[in-house]
This record gives C-alpha cells, structure tokens and sequence, in this order.
C-alpha cells in the first residue's frame, strides 16, 4: 500500500495514465518509425536565433575558444564538462558505448533499453549526441572565419544522420536528448553561412525531431520533471523556426509554448525552489526558459503572471547563491552534468552566465559584484542588464524548507523541508559549509545514474553518504530502481535569523533529530540532538582531506576513514561521472548509554566536537 501511494505520490493521476498509455503504445508498436512528412519548399522563416559573431569574437576569451575549437576539429569534445573524450569516427560510434563496449542495435526506438547492467550508463552514449561541441566550433568560428570548422559539423552531423535515421535506435530514445540535439542545431543553423541544399538538409532533421518528440510527449509530461520542460522548449523552438515548412509547426510552437508555461508553474516553487531539489536540473529549467522567451518574443508574447513570478523567485534564490569568488552553487541535489547552454567558455560549476540571461529576459538588475562576460548574450544579439549594487541578506529563506546563512567568509546551505515532490537526495537536515571558497563539509552530487556496477547506481543518494544525524542501522535502502523512493524524508525549519553577533539556523527532522546551526565571522557551531533518547545514533561529516587537523573530541568517540572503492560513504562528485575520496567523520558516544547532543565546530576545518550524553 506504501508503495502505491508513494508512486501515486510520485507521478499523479495524469501521470499513471500517460505511463499506462506509453505502455499500451509501446507493446503495439503504436509510434511513428519514420517521419510523416516532408518539407514544404526551402529556407522557411529566418533562423531562430541572431547570433552575433563578431561580438561573440570580441567577447570571448580568444585562447580558451581557439583551443576548444581546435580539440573539436581533431575529433574531441568535453563530456559532463570536464572530460575530454573522442567522438564517434564511424557511424556505428553513435551506438557505441566506449565506456562498457556495449553497441546497441538499431531497430524502432521504443524497443530501446535504458538501464541495461551490461551497457553501463547510455549517458555516455548520448553525451557527444547533445552536440554540446558545436558551440565550440561556433565561437572558434566567430573569431577565425575558418569555413573548415562548417565542414566539421557537417560531417559529424551526416555522420550521425547515417548512424542514426530517424525514429531507429538509441539515439532517438529519448525526446529530452532529441530536443537538446536540435538546440545545439539551431544555433550551427544560424552561425554558419549554409548553401540552400545544406540548409535544407538541417532543417529535415529539425522536422523529423519535431515529429518524434510531438509523438510520444506525453511520457515526457508524466515524468513531472525536466523531461516535460525540454521536450516542450523543443517542440516550441522547432515550430518557430519551421514556420509554414511543416504542417504541424504552428501547432508545435503553441503546445510547446502553453505546455513549457504550464510546467515552470508546476515546477518552481513561490519561493523559486525547483521541485527536483536540485540547484543542476534549476540552471537547465532556467536556461530552456530564456531560449522558449526567445521564440515567444518574435510573437511579443510573455510568459503567464504565475510563471514570470516564479522565474523572478528563482532568479533571487541564484543570486543568493551563486558565490561572487567563482559563480558556484551548492551542490546540492542530483547533478547529472547538463549544461544545454555552454555559451561562453566559464567552468561548468559557473551559474553566473544563466543569472545574467535570466536578468536580461526578466528586466531585472544584476550585482556589480558577479563578474560574467556579456559573451553568452551575444548568441542572441541581446544587451546586457543594468547593473546595480545588491547587498544579499545575511539570512535568505524559501518557504520550501531552504536556507542560505553567511556571516564573514563563512557561509551555509541548509534545507530542512517537507517534500511535495519526489526526493533527489534522501538528505534531511544536510548542509553545505564553505569558508570562502575552500569547502568545509561536501555535498556528495551524483556521479553515475547507472553503472555495470550495481554499487554505483546513484548511490550518492543515499543518507549515509551525507552530512546530518543518522540512525545507526543497517544500510539505507528504501528506493526502487534508481531514482523512485518509496518513501519520503521531510523536514522544518524552525527558526532562521540574527542574534546579536551570530546568524542562527535551526531544523528539525520527522525522525527525531533537531540541527541548530551558529554562524560566526570565522567558524561555524553545529548542534545535532537526538529527541528519541533509546535511539543509536551518530553526525556523519564529509570533508575534503585537506580540512582535517588535530580535533579535539570532549566525552565522545570519533573515527576518520578514508572513502573506499567498495562503499559509496565518503566520494563526492561535482562533475558527472567523476568521482573524489574524501575524509569522512564519524562522531559517536562512548557512554553505554545514547548521545543527547553532538556539536561540532569548523573555523578552517573541523576543529572541536563536544558530546553530551
């Protein structure tokens, strides 16, 4: 019964429904297998977008670009942000999962697997399909003119085009990566100077997209999450640009769009917290929000009063959290290496470049004190925002159980919240704490969704592998498959505020344990107690080697380990598919009888923990 209503919990009526009906289709074979139509004459309206290259070129950060492009034009591009790997040389490379040598078949593409052990993690095989290297033969062709990076694209691109016909394999899967495919398509649509065939040829594959997303979006929809707004954006952005070419294009863009508003409503909180818990999958709802504001401007439509509302909330919760030394954010929630808009050569970890799109489409001012280039508005011809001085609160508080706390250098993130969504992380009362940018006690981010591993299938999920006060029992395993929980945590915080010299954040968890959180200009004082006094329990910290000193520990027991390859406790992952040891501390009694309290205290590392039995 749990179970039922933890999945009813977790999809909703309309949900259930449009999975039941995906099922029916899939098992009769009910989907398109090649397009339905063809285009209506050549060119259609002018390409979406108003790609300035020559701001672009004098925007960029030349050697950065140059050598992006240059990687490119061998035969690389940079996956999850971070890794440098080859693409695919063959057609057959697109089915290819290097990782795991897993080829997949080709044959209709609901017949395809997503979560074979076997073939490990088929992000891998999506990965250099989202066509993120794009943007970077675009800038490196901003800046040189070289027309050799035009046919660089076009020859992967009919590579692919060869490996992967329409609707067949594993490369047409999944609607969410066809739409992502066909935004970094846009923009090489626009960027490049294409004869009428070649321009033609692109905008076959636009159509074909279009179809296959239109064709089974329900799915998308039943999801409740980041599926639904890309698949939308992407049916928006098709029929926009399609124009009159395709007899479906006017009924794309207005589903698209009415659907795309209908989810950022659903999905943004009043506070702007995203209903995936997750500050990575916020930046990708953000980011697909400037690009559908695009499309709509042609039109000089505006997104509805709720969702403008909920977007300008979201915009306030970033700035309150993007760090102004290096533009990062917590890592906090699910992080599966999606960045859809890589459009300036920034770090991966940097949100600063999607506050600033924000700002723009909004009309909102932006902090002096966030230094972003102007580069990734010059893909759209757009000026930048006023930018005026905005002081952030020492405290800053969403009514969906999230808290920033600063004071001096040190600053907390810190969510104890009731969850009306499904749960990224099963992370009652974690918190973050930075001392400028040196990081104190990690969030431990994703690493793999699926792996031929059993161990790593988004074990960093799990309680253990957090900060907070945990029972002392058997391994946490209350989930089915990799992402659905049949159970979910919940949380309130209690008070949030200033006395006298310290910022005070203070939480409590459905299961028995209270965090009361003391911020001061040079450490932090960290209060975990236990209600439920027959209970075992511990405060579990995970922090970079490099924090760990002499700490000195009053009536208690604590043990340090080192993260092993056989348990997830202790890694943490700020990049997709990598993966960093870290020191973890483990705080219990000595006493035979249980804890009342432990505190811990961090100046440049943890320094001191108290008990009190």
């Amino acid at each position: 019964m749990n179970n039922a209503l933890t999945i009813y919990k977790t999809y909703g009526t309309h949900g259930l429904i449009g999975r039941v009906i995906v099922e029916i289709r899939k098992k009769t074979n009910a989907f398109l297998s090649r397009p339905e139509f063809s285009l209506a004459g050549r060119g259609g309206s002018a390409p979406l977008f108003q790609v300035s290259l020559q701001q672009i070129a004098h925007l960029t950060n030349r050697n950065q670009a140059l050598g992006r492009g240059k990687k490119v034009k061998k035969g690389f591009y940079e996956a999850y942000g971070w890794n440098w790997r080859t693409l695919p040389k063959t057609p057959s490379g697109w089915n290819y999962n290097s990782q795991t040598r897993y080829l997949y078949s080709l044959s209709n593409w609901w017949h395809m697997p997503h979560l074979l052990a076997q073939a490990g993690d088929i992000k891998d095989v999506w990965e250099p399909a989202r066509f993120g290297w794009v943007y970077d033969l675009i800038r490196s062709y901003a800046l040189t003119g070289d027309a050799s990076l035009m046919k660089c694209f076009l020859d992967h691109f009919r590579n692919f085009q060869e490996a992967c016909p329409p609707f067949q394999g594993v490369q047409w899967s999944c609607g969410q990566e066809a739409s992502i495919r066909a935004l970094a398509v846009l923009f090489a649509e626009t960027a490049f100077p294409w004869s009428d065939n070649e321009r033609t040829e692109i905008l076959r594959f636009l159509a074909a997209t279009g179809e296959r997303i239109h064709d089974n979006i329900g799915y998308a929809l039943s999801q409740r999450n980041n599926h639904g707004l890309s698949e939308s954006a992407g049916l928006a952005l098709i029929g926009e640009r399609l124009g009159h070419l395709h007899p479906e294009s006017k009924t794309w863009r207005e589903k698209g769009i009415q659907l795309f508003d209908k989810l950022i409503d659903e999905q943004f909180a009043e506070d702007g917290w995203c209903t995936q818990h997750s500050f990575n999958y916020m930046r990708m709802a953000l980011d697909l929000a400037v690009l559908v504001h695009i499309a709509m401007a042609k039109e000089s439509e505006l997104f509805s009063e709720s969702s403008q509302s909920k977007l300008k909330a979201a915009y306030q919760l970033l700035l309150s959290a993007i760090s102004s030394e290096d533009g990062q954010v917590p890592n906090y929630g699910a992080n599966d290496g999606s960045r859809i808009l890589p459009l300036d050569t920034s770090d991966y970890r940097d949100y600063r470049p999607t506050a600033l799109r924000l700002a723009v489409i909004l009309k909102l001012p932006f902090p002096k004190n966030l230094r972003v280039s102007n580069e990734s508005l010059a893909w759209f011809s757009l000026s930048g925002p006023k930018k005026i001085s905005i002081k952030i609160p020492a405290v800053v508080k969403g009514t969906s159980g999230w808290v920033i706390g600063r004071k001096g250098k040190m600053r907390v993130f810190f969510r104890a919240g009731r969850y009306k969504s499904r749960p990224s992380h099963w992370d009652p009362l974690h918190c973050e704490i930075k001392a400028g940018k040196k990081l104190l006690a990690a969030d431990p981010g994703t690493y793999k969704y699926n792996d031929k591993n059993e161990q790593w299938k988004n074990a960093l999920a799990f309680p253990e592998c957090h900060n907070g006060p945990q029972k002392i029992s058997k391994p946490f395993r209350n989930r089915r498959g990799p992402f659905l929980w049949t159970k979910w945590p919940s949380g309130k915080l209690e008070f949030c505020g200033v006395r006298g010299n310290q910022v005070v954040l203070k939480g409590r968890s459905s299961n028995g344990f209270i965090r009361e959180i003391k911020i001061l200009k040079e450490k932090v004082q960290i209060k975990d107690s236990n209600l439920k006094a027959n209970r075992l329990w511990l405060t579990r910290w995970i922090t970079p080697k490099s924090s760990l000193s002499a700490i000195s520990v009053k009536n208690g027991y604590l043990e340090i380990k080192k993260a092993k390859e056989n348990t997830s406790i202790g890694w943490v992952s700020t990049h997709y598919g990598k993966k960093v040891g870290c020191s973890v501390v483990e705080v219990y009694s000595k006493a035979e009888r249980p804890l009342v309290s432990i505190t811990t205290y961090f100046k440049n590392t943890i320094t001191k923990i108290n008990f009190e039995n």
